[in-house]
């Protein structure tokens, strides 16, 4: 079943129960059940009838007008429709988009069965002489009645005709005791040109068979005054209404009771979310805010709330049946002030420590260093780079005792170049200048090697001999086995 055909079926159940149907009549008459068989869902299922019952709304009054009209012509008819008539209808109810199928099959008859109906009547014969049928025993006439006379006969039926058929009409409500002034009515569609003799056969019918009026009656004619108020029978003992005029009761809404609605937790901080509960009785389907429609009728729901929020719950006509309130605080920032206080304190107290012992060692640096005269070349061997130096001293090996005694004292001098307070913050004894793919350096602490990286340890000093890194790998000798590890200190297999 396509959800086309879905749409129509469910359109034709709304027009043929005038819109009032609940989810137990929808699973009554099969159409949920094979909606869900199709995989379609109670809830989505009754937002299609929302949808349909929305569109057909509109129509309803234009329908209604239909209906009237399929009564009066069923009445005149005597429930047999004309061809005419019917075609009439069917192409009225085309324009409301309504199928031929439907109207003639199911929308009519549904109609008609609500008509009570006609009393038999013989098919009226219109000779140019009628045949005077047999007269019927007339009951007793009490003395108001008034007495039949003849009168001109103008539609083919006779008087005696005319009793019949008015008795085997009214005869009908002999086991209610009630006579209503519309079946009265009715009578003068028996023959519309002898109204004054039905209006006297009635009048003699609940005279004879001891009805009087419910109310008084009133009005210039006795026409009037026949149809201006019911009739009951003096044998009545409590009114109830005739079955020519069927009225369903409607059933009686079950109250809506709301048995809960809460969220968990009911105070939260921007971001986190929020579980909403709830729990209904006596509607099919619920609304919340932020959670959609056509909820089922007990559930529960996550939210995010941004900031303080009000949440309503609907019932299914939109109708507000509780509220509850969301209480969003701002994010708690606490820990991130504390954090950067922290460390701000710990930047001062370095920069103090710093300042006070570079000051100190810079002092016992000028006082300890040893008064070297110099000459000019060794001056100049000093202000040239690290690399040069060690390239100038491998080609000095073979010079004279004197030279290497002067490089020596070059050298012993040189560690005082460094500030003690400098050596203080390097973890390091020993540092090479070959730099790898990270900018890392080979470095020595207690005669194990690692890498440095600007500030910190790459690589652990953790080995007898390590390289710098190449291609993400570095060679590592620790304990006679060489190897390879990654980034983290890892092997490589």
């Amino acid at each position: 079943m396509t959800l086309h055909e879905l749409q129509e079926r469910i359109k034709e159940e709304v027009i043929l129960h005038d819109g009032d149907l609940k989810e137990w009549q929808w699973r009554r008459n099969g159409l949920l059940t094979e909606a869900e068989q199709d995989g379609l869902s109670a809830a989505e299922f009754m937002r299609q009838v929302n949808d349909v019952s929305y569109r057909v709304g509109g129509l309803f009054p234009r329908i209604h007008a239909l209906r009237d009209k399929i009564t009066d012509y069923a009445r005149a008819d005597r429930k047999q429709l004309t061809s005419g008539h019917l075609n009439e209808i069917v192409t009225e109810a085309e324009r409301l988009t309504l199928s031929r199928a439907f109207v003639a099959d199911r929308w009519i008859p549904s109609i008609l069965a609500t008509i009570p109906d006609p009393a038999p009547v013989a098919e009226p014969v219109r000779p140019v002489a009628p045949p005077t049928p047999a007269p019927a025993p007339l009951p007793p006439q009490p003395a108001a009645t008034i007495p039949a006379e003849p009168t001109p006969q103008t539609s083919g039926l006779s008087r005696d005709e005319i009793r019949r058929q008015v008795a085997a009409r009214l005869d009908q409500y002999k086991a209610v005791k009630l006579i209503p002034a519309q079946a009265l009515r009715g009578l003068y569609d028996i023959s519309p040109a002898d109204e004054p003799i039905i209006t006297e056969e009635a009048f003699s019918y609940l005279v004879s068979n001891f009805y009087q009026a419910t109310q008084e009656p009133h009005g210039n004619s006795l026409r009037d005054r026949l149809l201006s108020t019911d009739w009951h029978h003096l044998l009545r003992e409590e009114p109830t209404p005739p079955p020519a005029v069927p009225k369903t009761e409607p059933a009686k809404a079950k109250p809506i009771v709301v048995r809960s609605f809460r969220a968990n937790p009911g105070r939260v901080r921007k971001g986190e979310a929020v579980m909403l509960e709830w729990e209904v009785e006596g509607v099919p389907f619920v609304t919340v805010d932020d959670l959609g429609s056509m909820l089922s009728p007990t559930g529960r729901g996550r939210v995010i709330p941004s900031k303080t929020t009000n949440y309503h719950l609907f019932d299914p006509s939109d109708q507000p049946l509780s509220q509850l309130t969301v209480d969003v605080m701002p994010p708690n920032r606490s820990g991130f002030w504390g954090v950067l206080f922290a460390v701000a304190l710990l930047l001062m107290l370095y920069w103090f420590l710093q300042s006070t012992f570079g000051q100190k060692n810079n002092r016992d640096t000028d006082r300890d260093r040893p008064k070297v005269e110099r000459t000019t070349s060794e001056t100049s061997e000093k202000t040239t780079p690290q690399r040069s130096r060690k390239t100038r001293r491998k080609k000095t090996t073979d010079q004279p005792e004197m030279t290497r005694s002067s490089d020596n004292a070059y050298r012993s001098d040189e560690p005082e170049a460094i500030p003690r307070a400098a050596k203080a913050i390097r973890p390091y004894d020993d540092i090479r200048d070959e730099r790898g793919q990270y900018g890392e350096q080979q470095a020595s602490q207690d005669g194990e090697w690692g890498l440095w990286l600007d500030d910190h340890w790459l690589i652990q000093p953790v080995y007898d001999d390590i390289s710098v890194f190449r291609n993400k790998r570095a060679t590592v000798l620790q304990n006679g086995q060489q190897y390879q590890i990654d980034i983290n200190g890892e092997r490589i297999r």
